[in-house]
């Protein structure tokens, strides 16, 4: 996980009674869960079951992962009028995204016992590259990532009297 910010901001005293703020803040988020791409075989292979036995191969959630810029924009005006004191001000934060979502790309393969023409383990099924009767293959296609994207806005008034 990698987190970049910056802010920017200026104060302006227009009058004895009046003050205006601006800030421009951004910020970077990356989270990662990369394949190892040393591995050739973790970039082909397809995470195998043997009910009975542990899985074998890479998980097939990775690679994912996430990269989010946030753009803000916050202004801030305060006046004193006599008693009152009075704030306003906007808050906008628009974020662009790029999502890597977990992806069954390599695919998968489970292999469980049967009992066609015979009771057969799991394991005898995995040798003879059986699924047995209730095993099963799976494989995703498409893309894994998505743009979120997300534009949120709020306001204030205050009166401090």
């Amino acid at each position: 996980m990698l987190f970049r910010s910056a802010l920017l901001s200026y104060t302006r005293i227009v009058s004895a009674s009046i003050t205006n703020e601006l800030r421009l803040p951004y910020n970077r988020i990356t989270i990662e869960f990369p394949n190892d791409a040393s591995n050739p075989a973790g970039q082909t292979l397809p995470f195998i079951t043997v009910q009975g036995y542990s899985g074998v191969g890479v998980d097939n959630r990775i690679p994912q992962g996430r990269i989010a810029n946030n753009y803000g924009l916050q202004e801030t005006l305060s006046i004193v009028h006599g008693t009152h004191y009075f704030r306003m001000g906007a808050d906008l934060l628009q974020q662009r995204a790029v999502q890597a979502a977990p992806f069954n790309l390599r695919g998968t393969l489970n292999f469980s016992g049967s009992t066609i023409g015979g009771a057969f383990s799991s394991w005898a099924n995995f040798l003879d590259n059986f699924g047995g009767s209730g095993g099963t293959a799976g494989r995703d296609f498409g893309s894994p990532k998505y743009y979120p994207n997300l534009f949120r806005h709020a306001y204030f008034f205050q009166d401090r009297w």
